[in-house]
């Protein structure tokens, strides 16, 4: 493969700002595989078992915001349940957010939470009582899943997985770049419900309701693993090249990174160099063969370089200059 060498130097000078509170908007758009979400539409896995969704419902919880150069911000007791058949968009809160760089969540309910009586929150609430119920009883606590269908040849067997418990309460962290415009900043997330049975053999129907099965545990690592993208990112094909591309040594202390894109295979790709304040510093596009970018730069601070597909950024990565 022939390399291609681009120097960039990058000059940042830092000056003293303000956050305005902007409202931090959570869109999800549900899907399966390229079409977007109904039930009862057949669809398949990776292991070609075709099946459909009756019922899928899930919790989301300890959501954090990563924005303005690697500041983690928890949005307080933020619950949201989550119904594949209902649209998802959810105002989570009022910070001082300028440029997000990526969310942190949990499917499921924190374990300090996880084993309160329903019956103490109203049932307009996420974490109230629920019909169909979304609780185990006190011990096992809320079911951080619940998926229902029909599959196999010609959907005529039964599958159901509630997937619960504290052990498997996971943190997915997702990359993604996203600006505030008119008080408000809207991160948008793609959910494919096909990866959520990826590996999972349903062909022959399977019933697993619990903690400790294996088709319950998959599924929630499924869900960590796979289910969530930026709703830029279009196809499997391109969420499998953005994970390769990396930044190294990040941290740095010589100014002297690599930014490798080793596994592009496309040439409308670009690479973009931000600074903490959302300042463009420098473009350019990435050609046939060429698997890596040269930054040098000579100041100290936080810089974001981006990855770009046809004008829409896919994802970024965060390199610190210390």
């Amino acid at each position: 493969m022939k390399k291609v060498l681009l120097t960039l130097l990058v000059s940042i000078a830092f000056i003293a700002t303000s956050f305005a509170q902007t409202d931090v908007i959570l869109n999800i758009n549900h899907k399966l595989g390229a079409s977007d979400f109904a039930m009862n539409l057949e669809s398949e896995n990776n292991m070609n078992h075709k099946f459909n969704v009756q019922r899928l419902q899930y919790y989301i919880s300890e959501i954090i915001i990563v924005h303005d150069g690697g500041t983690e911000t928890p949005m307080t007791d933020v619950y949201i349940l989550a119904d594949a058949g209902i649209a998802l968009s959810e105002n989570i809160g009022n910070y001082n957010i300028t440029n997000v760089e990526g969310i942190k969540f949990s499917v499921g309910v924190d374990e300090a939470n996880n084993h309160l009586d329903p019956a103490r929150f109203r049932t307009t609430e996420p974490l109230g009582p629920k019909s169909p119920s979304m609780h185990w009883g006190w011990a096992a606590g809320y079911r951080f899943l619940a998926i229902e269908g029909k599959a196999g040849t010609g959907l005529n067997r039964l599958y159901e997985i509630h997937a619960l418990g504290d052990s498997n309460y996971h943190q997915t962290s997702i990359d993604l770049s996203t600006t505030s415009a008119n008080n408000a900043i809207t991160i948008e997330l793609d959910a494919d419900y096909t990866r959520l049975l990826e590996d999972i053999s349903i062909n022959s129907g399977v019933i697993d309701h619990s903690e400790t099965g294996d088709v319950a545990k998959k599924s929630l690592l499924n869900f960590r693993d796979f289910v969530f993208t930026p709703a830029s990112v279009s196809s499997a094909k391109d969420l499998a090249q953005i994970t390769a591309f990396e930044v190294y040594p990040n941290p740095t202390t010589t100014g002297q990174v690599t930014v490798d894109f080793s596994s592009l295979e496309n040439a409308d790709y670009q690479v973009q160099v931000t600074n903490i304040l959302g300042q463009t510093l420098q473009t350019a596009n990435i050609a046939n063969g060429q698997s890596t970018v040269q930054l040098n730069t000579t100041n100290k601070g936080v810089y974001l370089i981006a990855l770009m597909k046809e004008g829409e950024m896919l994802t970024t990565k965060k390199l610190v200059i210390e």
